[in-house]
């Protein structure tokens, strides 16, 4: 049966286990990806602002409809909910929610996703499922699902610092090959790139550290590559300073950093 329905009975771990949810969690975020065609990063970079109103929605709709009265987040943490809702959508209960069975769930919470700021038009709908399948087979399971819409959202701050720790770390010490990457965009050579190429260096180098076993887990996949080329700034012609954002990154021994008198 689906991982789903075997979890859903689990809440808090026993002592010496670890949740299956907040391994969920964890394990969401390393969730391998493919390189992007045009298209897909054209939905990628249109997507990325909507998945939190989508998750907002799905999560109050779970939380109103599924989740028994009383019951506290430490009970049903977010993995857990959001199990619920894929369960109960799964009409076909095959495991998977295909594309129909994707934008039917999401039609009927239309007004709560123009309220929370999330297009509800079929074929904006159509495009968020698109987005959220990771292998590309017109359906998406329920780690796909959990990957699309929780890498910002359902993070502990304790663990959000642990991994973007391990993002900085992920790039320090990957600067020689992200530059080089860089630099077979930057026809001028004048430290400039455009976001989409941006985008596809740091992709490049990715797939080729993850292929030869050097970047390992490191968290940094096409959500990650896609916030960081969307946050920052730009200069000229819409361009990204690649250079001063390679610079950027440093180590800094924390416990000997002076402090202001």
């Amino acid at each position: 049966r689906p991982a789903t329905a075997a979890a859903l009975g689990s809440t808090q771990p026993s002592a010496g286990r670890v949740s299956v949810w907040d391994m969920l969690e964890r394990l969401t975020v390393t969730l391998p990806v493919s390189a992007l065609s045009g298209e897909e990063q054209e939905i990628a970079a249109w997507a990325v602002s909507k998945l939190r109103p989508l998750a907002t929605t799905i999560m109050d709709d779970a939380w109103q409809r599924l989740v028994p009265a009383g019951s506290t987040q430490s009970e049903w943490p977010m993995p857990k909910v959001l199990a619920a809702w894929f369960e109960d959508e799964d009409k076909s209960g095959n495991g998977y929610l295909d594309e129909d069975e994707f934008v039917a769930a999401l039609r009927t919470l239309a007004p709560q996703l123009e309220t929370s700021g999330c297009p509800s038009d079929e074929e904006s709908l159509r495009r968020l499922m698109r987005y959220c399948d990771v292998v590309g087979n017109g359906r998406i399971n329920y780690f796909e699902l959990l990957n699309g819409l929780t890498w910002d959202d359902s993070l502990g701050d304790e663990f959000r610092a642990d991994l973007i720790e391990t993002l900085h770390g992920a790039i320090f010490f990957n600067i020689d090959p992200m530059r080089a990457a860089l630099r077979k965009f930057d026809l001028e050579l004048n430290g400039l790139v455009s976001p989409d190429d941006f985008s596809k260096a740091l992709r490049a180098v990715h797939t080729t550290l993850t292929a030869s076993g050097e970047f390992g887990g490191s968290g940094l996949g096409r959500s990650e590559i896609d916030e960081i080329s969307l946050h920052l700034p730009r200069v000229g012609h819409g361009s990204i300073d690649y250079e001063a954002f390679l610079k950027s990154f440093r180590i800094v021994d924390t416990l000997n950093v002076a402090t202001p008198s």
